[in-house]
């Protein structure tokens, strides 16, 4: 087994805030949180959410999160945006909802629903850097924040299991290393196990494997299903459906295949739905009974080539095209009224985001809403779209947009960002990465914080940030190509 790689010393970074977000409450760490609140208020508080953070029937759906390919030709490219959640909304705000209990406090952005609420951490005793009042006691800061592990930067964050505490962050701890040659591609989570493809390994291998959320001896996980001859991206997509794990696999025909949640090999794989010829399943997901996904032909890298936006119900035998002419495109998110995705139109072409009807229509319809940058991320929260504008300081941004609105307005979470990657929401937060560093920002912005030391990343594997529960966050790691581990930093 590979010994995990070793964490380099972070850099911090100063960031700059728009000045029309800057009253979402503070992250810093001098400020404590109150006992009242409990701790972050977690993924799926009340109900499903769209960017699979959700609780049904204890299971969490997969991530919006998804996977870069790596190489030239999809940077930052998602095999997995598939929620397997069937409501299109938060599902509330309640649960560590500050607001709701005695000393509450609540930041909003703007006026509406659960879909407009921006929840900041109430400020509590002023205490020296380093230090907190977590014993609501206000006459005293008697815990060192720096390094105890239960109370790792602020009061109640627990860095979990063995991970340790050092200067506010928490280490990450490895959850599943297969040992082989591996790139993640997409995962799906319950709330005790993970479920990981591979699609870019060496010698073409690819996998399934699921592994438990915390860790045992063994983090080589259970292998379930394997691949050693087909295409490198040919596995894309994975998601949860009710008591089973569905995955796709581009071939004549393509397929999506099942296995139960407790699955232990091979031959509990079988054919859930049967698809045209050569259908690739970036970004695959599952509102209602309809599935909807990206579908890219891959190429050498840098050579692109028209891909569509598709649809198709359980019950139908064929897939209805709803956007054709398209370059390079994934990150789909589906509103009520729209459809929005990350586009690279032509090789020559940067980034963007696009919009489109719910109905479908061409690529040359299609509406240019902004330019993101190669190797940008987009997640879904509630009404709003999220996406990185990956460049480097001090032009990096986390950006959002009413996705249904009538107007664009594009509002600046956060700026002078350091090539930020990576994306996932919970009801209060995003997550991003930069610098191979792990930050979180409230949703209507404010500071980031961070939250983990370096955990060093190859770029195939950088971006992959892939779900969010109400402790900890997973995403990718791995040094170098082929070493994917999934570890998780508590949030």
């Amino acid at each position: 087994m590979r010994t995990a790689a070793v964490l380099r010393t972070s850099w911090l970074l100063g960031f700059a805030v728009s000045a029309a977000m800057s009253a979402c409450g503070s992250s810093d760490e001098t400020k404590k949180l109150p006992r009242a609140h409990g701790g972050d208020s977690g993924a799926g508080d009340g109900g499903a959410s769209q960017d699979g953070a959700a609780a049904n029937g204890g299971v969490a759906a997969s991530p919006e999160g998804g996977g870069s390919e790596g190489g030239a030709e999809t940077p930052g490219a998602s095999g997995n945006a598939g929620a397997g959640s069937t409501s299109s909304g938060e599902g509330g705000v309640g649960g560590g909802n500050p607001s709701a209990g005695a000393g509450g406090w609540e930041a909003r952005a703007g006026a509406g629903g659960a879909s407009d609420a921006c929840l900041a951490d109430a400020p509590g005793t002023l205490c020296p850097a380093g230090s907190a009042d977590c014993d609501d006691d206000p006459s005293d800061c008697e815990t060192n924040t720096t390094n105890d592990v239960e109370n790792c930067g602020r009061c109640a964050r627990a860095c979990g299991g063995t991970a340790a505490c050092t200067n506010g962050l928490c280490a990450a701890t490895v959850l599943l290393d297969p040992n082989v040659s591996s790139n993640w591609c997409g995962g799906a989570f319950t709330a005790t196990t993970t479920y990981m493809i591979t699609c870019w390994g060496n010698s073409d291998l690819s996998e399934v494997r699921s592994a438990p959320l915390e860790p045992g001896a063994s983090v080589l996980g259970t292998g379930i299903k394997s691949y050693n001859n087909v295409s490198v991206v040919a596995m894309r997509g994975v998601l949860l459906d009710g008591n089973d794990v569905l995955f796709g696999l581009q071939e004549s025909p393509s397929h999506l295949y099942k296995f139960p949640l407790d699955a232990d090999g091979p031959e509990d794989v079988s054919v859930g739905y049967t698809f045209e010829n050569n259908q690739r399943f970036d970004d695959l997901q599952l509102i209602g009974d309809t599935f909807w996904w990206n579908h890219n032909t891959h190429t050498t890298p840098g050579n692109i080539q028209p891909s569509t936006i598709e649809k198709r119900s359980k019950a139908e035998l064929t897939s209805t095209v709803l956007v054709s002419g398209l370059g390079l495109s994934y990150n789909l998110r589906v509103f009520d009224e729209h459809l929005l995705w990350l586009e690279q139109r032509t090789q020559q072409s940067v980034t963007s985001v696009y919009r489109a009807p719910i109905a479908g229509a061409v690529g040359a319809d299609t509406e240019l809403i902004a330019v993101a940058a190669p190797g940008a991320y987009m997640q879904r929260r509630g009404d709003y779209v999220y996406w990185t504008h990956k460049v480097a300081a001090p032009n990096g941004k986390l950006r959002r947009l009413k996705s249904d609105a009538p107007v664009s307005e594009i509002e600046d979470v956060a700026t002078g960002l350091n090539l930020p990657e990576g994306l996932v929401t919970d009801s209060k937060y995003a997550y991003f990465k930069q610098l191979d560093a792990l930050y979180r920002v409230p949703l209507c912005g404010g500071t980031p914080e961070q939250l983990s030391p370096v955990v060093p990343a190859h770029d195939a594997q950088a971006t992959l940030i892939f779900h969010v529960d109400d402790k900890f966050v997973y995403f990718a790691a791995g040094a170098g190509f082929g070493q994917s581990t999934l570890v998780r930093v508590a949030k």
